[in-house]
């Protein structure tokens, strides 16, 4: 085997060869070389809107033993420049910056952080995508509650597409298309429709439930433990303050400005309490005087369950008119949001993922850039699709998911970084990943590599050892001979 050992290529992980095989390594001597690298980016907004102001962070990354200064950062989105900025990266570190940016219109968007870094360019630039959406649908399942605070909630805002289904008429065909359901008051939630929010659920939909104070204990109880929630042990109806809100939550990221000393919380006439035995899932929004859920987050498979003790109705509590009830609700429906990843790695990512394709009987999906084309072999799993690639991407750049002509979503492929390291490793740590394997090691240099290899594939040949002697014993024989003849014995009589 003949490398320099970069560090990405040899790894820190044991190697095991095959018992039969004989391993020679042949180290070539490289330097090792500054370089700064786009590591990675993120997007801080969950969902993209046409014309809003959006954030997204970015990753350098200082392979060298030098510090780096001033490394100019530029975002383009479409090919328009949306962003700069300058960063110091400490030598062997890692460095983050926030851009802002807006402006952009509806569809799929092709991003690009890039930097100037010299000698090595290949990992100077990051090729991103994400789709701005016209809309986001939201479904309100409501029960004798006519469900106008939810109603006026999401019709505020065009950007949210609201349907609303009574309880005792609901299309159960049509809920993979919300990315939210909301459960409004139902006053006998069945079984059919747990078991429907179950699928659901498991393909990462997200449930907000408001229950029914005066519905039957018994059956919320089994709809709620049917969505791995906790059962309901009765109705409190001593009036009570919320006493604690997570303002570390995401959710409540960026809600409030400032924060007085005495923050005013919702206030409850009539709330539920729930058998809390089994905590591991959740995750308290607020919470009311002896650590007693009032709004909680439960993490369920792909998807995740909001749980309030209380309904809207505001005989009840004050929640829906409560000024922190419109922005969780609004980080509720961003956060339930489904996005495909941002990016993905040549040579290395050999599955993607999209929303929910479906196909027609003479139908296919193809992936396209230039002079490029793969079909991709699909799976149907937990409410998306699975494309499967192989490793025939091999180079970074856009590639379009193409349904005959219409194009389903954009997808971004980068190079692989571990190759942006250059640093390489010793010979020592080499034989330490091998173990007790025998391992050799030949010196470039000082070694013939072409008899090292020789002797390796065919043993120790000694036939030219053996003629060139025969020659040389042949000649010496022929010498003697010629000049110092045999004496032969003479013949006396007697």
């Amino acid at each position: 085997m003949i490398s320099d050992f970069q560090n990405g290529f040899a790894g820190n992980e044991p190697i095991q060869a095959d018992g039969n095989t004989n391993l020679s390594l042949v180290k070539l001597n490289a330097n090792d070389l500054p370089n700064v690298a786009v590591d990675s980016v993120w997007l801080l907004s969950p969902v993209h809107q046409a014309n809003a102001t959006e954030k997204l962070v970015v990753q350098l990354r200082n392979y060298g033993d030098e510090d780096a200064k001033n490394i100019a950062v530029k975002l383009n989105i479409n090919a328009q420049q949306k962003a700069i900025s300058s960063l110091n990266v400490p030598a062997g570190k890692t460095t983050i910056d926030t851009l802002s940016y807006s402006g952009l219109a509806l569809g799929w968007q092709k991003g690009t952080i890039s930097i100037k870094d010299f000698p090595l360019t290949f990992d100077d630039q990051l090729n991103f995508s994400f789709k701005v959406s016209a809309e986001q649908k939201v479904l309100s399942i409501n029960g004798k509650q006519d469900g106008k605070y939810i109603k006026a909630l999401f019709g505020a805002d065009r950007y949210f597409k609201l349907t609303e289904m009574p309880e005792a008429n609901i299309n159960y065909a049509a809920f993979s298309s919300y990315s939210l359901i909301v459960l409004n008051g139902l006053a006998n939630p069945s079984s059919g429709l747990a078991q429907e929010l179950k699928t659901y659920i498991a393909n990462g939909g997200a449930v907000v439930v408001f229950p029914d104070l005066d519905a039957d204990v018994t059956i919320y109880s089994q709809f709620l433990t049917a969505l791995n929630l906790p059962a309901i042990t009765a109705l409190n109806k001593v009036p009570a303050k919320v006493s604690k809100i997570e303002l570390g939550h995401p959710l409540f990221k960026d809600v409030f400005e400032s924060l007085p000393q005495n923050l005013n919380l919702p206030q409850v006439n009539r709330y539920l309490d729930f058998n809390e035995s089994n905590n591991s899932n959740k995750e308290n929004l607020l919470q009311l005087p002896a650590n007693k859920l009032f709004f909680a987050r439960y993490t369920i498979g792909n998807g995740q369950v909001y749980l309030s003790a209380t309904d809207l109705e505001n005989e009840d509590s004050n929640f829906a008119k409560h000024p922190v009830f419109v922005p969780l609700m609004y980080k509720i429906a961003f956060a339930s949001a489904k996005e495909q990843p941002i990016y993905y790695t040549a040579m290395k990512d050999n599955v993607l993922e999209s929303q929910k394709i479906n196909l027609g009987a003479n139908q296919s999906l193809k992936l396209v850039a230039d002079q490029f084309e793969v079909i991709p072999e699909l799976r149907q799993t937990n409410g998306k699709t699975l494309l499967y690639i192989a490793d025939q991407v091999k180079r970074a750049g856009f590639y379009d998911l193409k349904k005959a002509d219409s194009t389903l979503a954009v997808v971004a492929f980068n190079d692989n970084r571990t190759e942006s390291d250059m640093h390489y490793t010793a010979q020592t740590e080499l034989q330490k990943l091998f173990g007790k394997q025998e391992v050799v090691f030949l010196d470039p240099k000082s070694d013939s590599i072409a008899s090292a290899v020789s002797a390796k594939n065919n043993g120790t040949e000694l036939w030219k050892l053996c003629l060139i002697l025969s020659l040389v014993f042949i000649a010496i024989e022929i010498v003697l001979v010629r000049f110092y003849p045999i004496q032969k014995p003479s013949l006396r009589a007697h």
